[in-house]
């Protein structure tokens, strides 16, 4: 249906698991939508391959109402957008594994995700999401949990925005920033930094040397450094506004809550 929808248009599909790596056309707009949700409606990615595809894929582009998988010996990200546009919709990316970039999800183009969970995904170097440094990444009442690699759960060298979201229990191993590790730009709105850890610096979020990090009516809590900066190791310009709170976190070293 892909590949030969002849318009824009919706793609419906049934409940099901679905084993193939599928890609967005580039010069179409599609919008692929389960009819019963993420619940009951699979796609298990090849392996080597990513499950979905997006290169260059037009404005409008949806994934809606999908689990995105992979077998648990297999290899490949969830997601990845080499170029265009995606929204992910009520979506659940888990259990995907790569050895190049980005367990759950690889981005260079524009994404939105929306009430969505990325959770439970692994990587040797990027564990949830890799928003590369021409990535534009919105993040909006979703859920990022339980993903760990290197750099745990985000890993975000482009532009990143998260609205009334939580980045929850990721892992960041032999590098910093548990929950997130910022180094582009990075604006956090209601949103809830909990439970993350590292075993460097910055269990809740990292920013790095010369990037911005602007936080807004948010909480950080609960997270731990193995060196400093238990809620957030600053090395570049950090903004907390009224309203955010940081409590609970820990570090061995320097600064529970921030360093």
């Amino acid at each position: 249906a892909l590949d030969t929808i002849p318009a824009p248009g919706t793609i419906r599909v049934k409940e099901g698991v679905y084993s193939e790596s599928i890609t967005f056309p580039s010069d179409n707009m599609i919008i692929l939508q389960s009819i019963n949700g993420d619940s009951l409606t699979t796609i298990i990615g090849d392996n080597n391959l990513s499950t979905v595809t997006g290169s260059n894929s037009l404005e409008g582009t949806t994934l809606e109402g999908f689990t995105i998988s992979h077998n648990p010996t297999d290899n490949g990200s969830g997601i990845d957008i080499s170029g265009g546009y995606l929204n992910i919709d009520n979506c659940t990316i888990s259990n995907n594994f790569s050895a190049i970039s980005g367990g759950g999800i690889y981005n260079v183009g524009t994404l939105t995700i929306t009430t969505s969970t990325i959770s439970s995904n692994s990587d040797a170097h990027y564990g949830g999401i890799y928003n590369d440094n021409v990535g534009t990444l919105t993040i909006i009442g979703s859920t990022i949990s339980y993903n760990s690699a290197h750099y745990g759960g985000i890993y975000n060298h482009g532009t990143l925005t998260i609205t009334t979201s939580t980045i929850s229990h990721n892992s960041s191993t032999d590098r910093s920033g548990g929950g997130i590790y910022n180094r582009g730009t990075l604006d956090i709105t209601g949103s809830s930094i909990s439970s993350n850890s590292t075993t460097k610096y910055g269990g809740g979020i990292y920013n790095h040397d010369g990037c911005t990090l602007d936080i807004t009516t948010s909480t950080i809590s609960n997270n731990s450094a193995i060196y400093g900066g238990g809620g957030i190791c600053n090395d570049g310009t950090l903004i907390i506004n009224g309203g955010s709170t940081i409590s609970g976190n820990t570090a061995t070293t320097y600064g529970g809550g921030i360093y």
